[in-house]
């Protein structure tokens, strides 16, 4: 399924659920429009596609996430373990997040403040360890980001996990400690994959290309900096906002050790690899 429209605006999906906030979604898609952005909006009704593959796709094509909530958490389809507001979460990781909560919430269902809390915590503690990341302080990172790991070992969910596990294995690169780097890369991996979140998986494929530099391997870090590239455009995705310098620097690391011709062969190659070939 893919989302027509008549120019290349950026594409700002808004989340929450439809009943009790539709005031406020209505609000948010005139402003969005007013920016000259595109409001991509998932509402209910007839259409030959499942409800969970519509909004998998429309998230998939999109820049920016706006969620909004307030006291529901929305239903729990049969064969899931989340509601779709708390998937559609998930699913953005990677994408620039705006969210809104509306107060007071007297009647807010218990798994909806059990995710906002997380959501706090989580991001807080992460977003602190990438930025301590990316300005070389990596004491104050690897203090933020064993707290981030320790919470999502405490609350559940695969993709906060990942999120933790494939930010320390960088830095356990960054560090020179690979061999701690190389099992929490993995770790990320299967529970990316788990959560069918692809931009962790574009990240963990990240991560690796900064393991088989660090390992004197620059052709196999070409070859995954690619794939993750190659990735990241199929679905629509950008890279790390927070990490593009640390990815900055592995690009121009993979550079000098295979030289710039060599360097876009690999690249182009691995961008064509599927992920069964990854």
């Amino acid at each position: 399924m893919v989302i027509r429209t008549p120019d290349q605006r950026l594409r700002v999906f808004v989340s929450s659920t439809l009943g009790e906030l539709a005031p406020e979604r209505r609000a948010v898609a005139r402003a969005v429009s007013a920016l000259r952005l595109t409001p991509v909006m998932f509402e209910l009704g007839a259409r030959p596609q499942p409800p969970r593959e519509v909004y998998r796709a429309y998230l998939a094509q999109s820049d920016v996430f706006v969620g909004l909530y307030w006291q529901r958490y929305g239903q729990v389809a049969p064969g899931m373990q989340v509601s779709g507001l708390e998937e559609e979460f998930e699913l953005s990781a990677g994408l620039p997040r705006l969210v809104y909560v509306k107060a007071p919430a007297p009647g807010r269902e218990p798994r909806l403040a059990d995710l906002l809390s997380r959501v706090r915590q989580q991001a807080s503690y992460r977003t602190a360890g990438s930025l301590d990341t990316a300005l070389g302080r990596y004491d104050d990172a690897l203090r933020h980001l064993r707290q981030a790991r320790d919470l999502a070992e405490r609350s559940g969910g695969d993709w906060l996990a990942a999120g933790s596990r494939v930010q320390l294995g960088i830095l356990n690169v960054l560090r020179g400690r690979l061999d701690e780097a190389q099992p929490l890369l993995d770790e990320a991996l299967d529970l990316s994959l788990a959560a069918r979140s692809t931009p962790f998986v574009t990240l963990c494929l990240t991560a690796y290309a900064w393991l088989a530099i660090a390992e004197g391997n620059p052709e196999r870090a070409a070859l995954l900096e690619g794939a993750a590239e190659g990735l990241r455009r199929r679905v629509g995705l950008s890279a790390w906002p927070h990490l593009r310098r640390v990815e900055t620097d592995l690009v121009a690391k993979i550079r000098r050790g295979l030289g710039a011709s060599q360097y876009d062969q690999a690249f182009s190659t691995g961008s064509r690899l599927t992920q069964r070939q990854q």
